[in-house]
């Protein structure tokens, strides 16, 4: 632990700077020159590409895409999530890890990441196919919200998630409801919400993240190439990993602090201009019916507002939405 704290601390001494003297980054990292060439050495061999020069001090040209936590640690700009970090190259599932990590006490903005995880899943009970290059990812809130606003967090986690790849990939993408992250029409990610509560309020929270990202489009399996993509599928780039995890990180916090203290409206009105199911014709099938009608909002708690063909109106706090295109509103009548 302390070997990983002095890389840490190292690199984000690196981070921002031209150049960094060997001295500088012994008193940074609070051990000694020859140390500090131990761990340069060390951080070298996990992909980091670090120059160095006699009497030039060191210099940071390139971060692995890894979510390695000495890759994703150093950049964040939080103050809670992703300060307690576990990574692993594959597991089962993102959530099972951190349900486990809150059981023992884990703090809140704790974050579980894996490369693959072997047995993903989605909304009810389906399967998550986690492929190469991407990221999955689970963060832990203790909000202290009664248990009917555990909604509002998919609102929030697609919104950051949103916000982030759009930011980073230079394509726009879209929301649908409920939990569903697109890129030209195609699924990119999904987003899940666990929680343990009573019957007043939350004792933790789970979101979980699964974001395909640097997957070429060969790679994607041909059963589902009509439904889902990549970023690098979609627009033809890579993109950083870390930093996007970085960057959802801190944008989930910012929208968490302002769901605290003004309520959903902002979060709310921020999925609204990415939604992409909002004033569509649409097919919702929940538990317990099938609708076609037109998405017509969504409240403050984050369900559903549809209007069904004979024009009563359904509030759906849950269920799968298909956009419906004119060929497929004529076979639904």
């Amino acid at each position: 632990m302390q070997d990983q704290a002095s890389k840490e601390r190292i690199l984000g001494a690196l981070l921002g700077e031209d150049r960094v003297s060997g001295q500088a980054l012994a008193n940074a990292a609070g051990i000694s020159r020859t140390a500090v060439w131990k761990h340069i050495c060390g951080l070298r061999d996990l992909g980091f590409r670090i120059e160095a020069g006699a009497g030039k001090g060191y210099q940071l040209e390139e971060v692995p895409d890894s979510l390695h936590p000495l890759a994703v640690r150093p950049g964040l700009t939080t103050r809670t999530l992703g300060r307690v970090l576990e990574y692993r190259e594959e597991l089962e599932s993102t959530q099972q890890l951190l349900r486990e990590l809150a059981r023992d006490g884990a703090p809140e903005g704790s974050v579980a990441l894996a490369d693959r995880q072997v047995r993903g899943r989605g909304r009810r009970q389906r399967g998550w196919v986690s492929l190469s290059g991407g990221v999955a990812m689970s963060v832990l809130f203790t909000p202290r919200l009664a248990p009917d606003r555990i909604s509002q967090f998919l609102l929030l986690a697609g919104v950051a998630v949103a916000e982030a790849i759009s930011s980073r990939s230079g394509v726009r993408a879209g929301l649908k409801w409920p939990n569903d992250v697109l890129l030209e029409g195609k699924k990119v990610g999904g987003i899940l919400a666990e929680m343990s509560s009573d019957a007043e309020r939350i004792d933790h929270l789970i979101l979980g993240m699964g974001l395909n990202l640097n997957t070429p489009p060969e790679e994607i399996p041909p059963d589902i190439r009509d439904q889902a993509t990549s970023v690098l599928a979609a627009t033809g780039s890579p993109i950083s990993r870390p930093g996007l995890v970085q960057d959802i990180l801190g944008r989930l916090e910012g929208y968490y602090h302002r769901l605290m203290e003004e309520g959903i409206s902002p979060v709310r009105q921020q999925w609204l201009d990415y939604t992409v199911t909002l004033g569509h014709r649409v097919r919702a099938e929940t538990d317990n019916a099938v609708y076609h009608g037109t998405a017509r909002d969504i409240d403050d708690s984050g369900a559903l507002l549809l209007q069904d063909d004979s024009g009563a109106e359904h509030r759906l706090v849950a269920g799968d939405i298909s956009l419906r295109t004119r060929e497929q509103t004529s076979d639904d009548r």
